[in-house]
């Protein structure tokens, strides 16, 4: 695996699986992932809030960002910030998540699609499923 001078840890180039790991709160840390579609744009789950514009610039060379996802109620914060840089992309969450995703988010939350309306643009290498019987809509 290459990591990019921005960060990013291509794990599959040729399916745009990327990884990168970001910092919230004070001492939060998590992880955003990237995964092609069969358009050849971009899913980015889990987007991180605070990221600057050369690591999201690295994205470009595997394609636009189409779908953001929420993989659960609580990693909301970068949905705003992503659909900002990326106007033309769905955002995505489970019922739960997106329940929680707008009683909490203090900025005007973009339209959030159920993932059954992300179904149709995975391919079939790619799945996006809610945890069963979670409390924030899990993925």
């Amino acid at each position: 695996m290459q990591t990019t001078p921005q960060g990013w840890t291509v794990i599959d180039a040729d399916a745009g699986v990327l990884t990168r790991t970001y910092s919230y709160a004070k001492e939060g840390r998590s992880n955003c992932l990237t995964a092609k579609l069969p358009s050849g744009g971009l899913m980015i789950i889990s987007a991180p809030s605070r990221i600057d514009q050369a690591a999201v610039d690295e994205l470009a060379e595997y394609g636009p960002v189409e779908a953001i996802v929420a993989n659960n109620g609580f990693h909301y914060l970068g949905l705003a910030r992503w659909h900002e840089l990326f106007p033309a992309a769905r955002c995505f969450a489970a019922e739960g998540a997106s329940a929680r995703i707008h009683a909490k988010s203090k900025k005007p939350v973009p339209t959030i699609e159920p993932l059954s309306a992300l179904e149709p643009l995975l391919g079939p290498d790619v799945a996006v499923i809610e945890t069963a019987s979670s409390k924030c809509g899990e993925t």
